[in-house]
């Protein structure tokens, strides 16, 4: 009867201690997906923000190149209609092509991490996967659409520094 209670014992240990193993490698396995994981949304968040950083120095070098300089051209609107339609237009295709940029990057990042991209978008990247960074930007390309096609280029800096500081604060 003793060695029957002795045999019981081991086996349940020797049960526990493969569950412990088991439980340890699901672990370890947990710990090494979600490291890579983490480190392709640091790569793509490094990448997006390279990406922004550079969009604004090209930016930047063609407001201090180009005569007549962007600020120059976007003034001239006020003057010349068929200007304010190309501003309107060029601002429109220079949004729609940065954010497709921004999310081929995601899409990228979401294929080497392999996971699907809408649940990449909310776990690493949750500015970009929300419907507010789209509402975002339409409202205030809506807003200097608006002001462009009214005749009243000055009034651009001041409109997206007001919708900057509404929306966040």
């Amino acid at each position: 009867m003793m060695f029957e209670v002795a045999m019981n014992e081991n086996v349940v240990i020797d049960q526990a201690l493969k569950d412990i193993t088991e439980i340890r490698r699901a672990i370890n396995a947990a710990k090494s997906s979600t490291a890579g994981a983490k480190n392709y949304s640091a790569r793509g968040n490094i990448v997006i923000h390279f990406v922004a950083l550079l969009l604004a120095a090209i930016l930047l070098l063609f407001e201090l190149a180009i005569i007549p300089s962007l600020t120059e051209r976007l003034f001239a609107t006020h003057f010349i209609e068929d200007f304010r339609f190309l501003a309107v237009y060029l601002i429109f295709a220079f949004l729609v092509a940065t954010f497709f940029l921004f999310y081929l990057i995601v899409f990228y990042g979401a294929h080497n991490a392999s996971e699907p991209v809408p649940k990449y978008l909310t776990r690493n990247f949750a500015y970009l996967g929300g419907i507010s960074f789209i509402s975002d930007l339409f409202i205030k390309f809506s807003a200097v659409s608006l002001v462009i096609l009214a005749g009243r280029p000055d009034w651009v800096a001041a409109l997206l520094f007001g919708l900057s500081v509404r929306i966040c604060g």
